[in-house]
């Protein structure tokens, strides 16, 4: 029993980070916030600097030198909020130099303005960072004026939230919502920090926003993106996704989800995005059974996977592990079908069950057993992490 249940969870757990999660959601709508332009990606550098912001022609920035570029009055387009022709300076500026924390700030600070905010505040982040280690505060002193504008712009999201009834929409303003909350970056605890920390939860405390209401919002959110990146498999939705369940402390889901983004990502900016989120996420081990999980499985696949295993496995016992795979990959179909989460986490419990009696442990050698128990503590508290995310996502959606 004990190695049955254990070669049960082994195969469940493939299937398990191969099929994730999904939320109740109404029908969403088929809308993508903030997409960035196609442009091809060069690198995958994780700093703003090479993250590609490749600038057009349209103020004739294309064709002066640095120099040039450096005269050209950046801070006052700034003060003036020429937005556009701002944002094609600093990248050009940028391009030519992307190690001065100045121009860092600047395309942080156009962005700001520009409410894109999930650009900003990597921009910003980017430079706190680099200040911190250097023991400089010149910008860090100047982002924290630029957010002192967030409580104002928290109480605008907020009653936004609480209004609209566009998934898209909810989703987008949700989003610049969190990235204006200090607690989900991860960034240094200094006094002005938490005194914008105390703002926030003060604008929140006003429109009488409690944690759950937000965590409904979250939830919701997060739920519109699963729903959307199933039939429109493009970079943003599966990022959106991914710093949602990074938002809740759901590292196994981010991660997956950022993986996926950085799989279909074909612009720098895009990158760049996709691997700062997955710095800030804690890092496990990854196993050959999370790579083959990734993966949907041809039989070629399957045989190529066993064959690593054929000198401590027999001709017969492969034949009964392969028989099992082959069961999971028509449970992995049917799981993508399944509207819950609930439902899902119903149907590999049954899988478990049906593997138990496809395989008798004294056909298995004892090394084997061993390693498949190892397996089976992994996925056993991977349910219950599921488990936990299901009752956190169906209380947040009672509102």
């Amino acid at each position: 029993m004990k190695y049955r249940l254990a070669t049960a969870v082994f195969i469940v757990t493939v299937l398990f980070f191969q099929s994730g999660c999904s939320s109740d959601t109404p029908e969403s709508k088929p809308s993508v916030a903030e997409k960035a332009p196609a442009q091809p990606v060069a690198t995958t550098s994780t700093t703003p600097a090479s993250s590609g912001w490749m600038a057009d022609d349209e103020f004739g920035y294309l064709d002066m030198s640095f120099e040039e570029l450096k005269e050209q009055p950046l801070q006052e387009l700034i003060e003036k909020k020429d937005l556009d022709r701002a944002k094609a300076l600093v990248r050009r500026l940028l391009e030519e130099d992307p190690d001065p924390l100045e121009f860092h700030y600047f395309h942080g600070l156009v962005q700001f303005y520009a409410q894109e905010f999930g650009r900003a505040m990597d921009e910003f982040e980017y430079v706190l960072k680099q200040e911190t280690r250097s023991g400089s505060s010149e910008f860090t002193q100047k982002i924290t004026e630029v957010l002192k504008a967030g409580p104002g712009l928290v109480d605008q999201f907020l009653k936004e939230m609480a209004t609209t009834e566009d998934s898209a929409r909810l989703a987008l303003i949700t989003y610049r919502f969190c990235k204006l909350d200090w607690k989900f970056m991860g960034l240094s605890d200094d006094g002005e920090i938490r005194k914008f920390q105390t703002d926030f939860k003060e604008a929140e405390k006003r429109l009488g926003i409690e944690l759950k209401r937000r965590d409904y919002y979250i939830i919701q959110s997060m739920a519109f993106y699963e729903k959307l990146m199933n039939s429109e498999r493009t970079f943003w939705n599966f990022f959106y996704h991914g710093y949602f369940n990074f938002v809740k402390g759901w590292g196994s889901d981010a991660r997956k989800s950022l993986d996926r983004a950085l799989s279909v990502a074909d612009t720098q900016d895009q990158v760049f995005f996709a691997l700062q989120m997955l710095e800030k996420i804690p890092k496990k081990e990854e196993s050959e059974l999370d790579k083959l999980s990734s993966l949907d499985l041809s039989e070629d696949m399957i045989d190529e996977f066993l064959s690593k295993h054929s000198k401590e496995l027999n001709d017969v016992q492969m034949a009964k592990v392969k028989d099992v795979i082959r069961e999971g990959m028509k449970l992995k179909d049917k799981l993508e079908q399944t509207a819950t989460d609930r439902e899902k986490l119903n149907i590999l419990k049954e899988f478990v069950e049906m593997a138990e009696t496809r395989i008798d442990p004294k056909d298995f050698p004892p090394d084997i057993v061993s390693r498949v128990e190892q397996m089976k503590q992994k996925a056993a508290s991977r349910f219950s992490e599921l488990e936990e995310q299901i009752r956190v996502k169906e209380e947040a959606l009672k509102g």
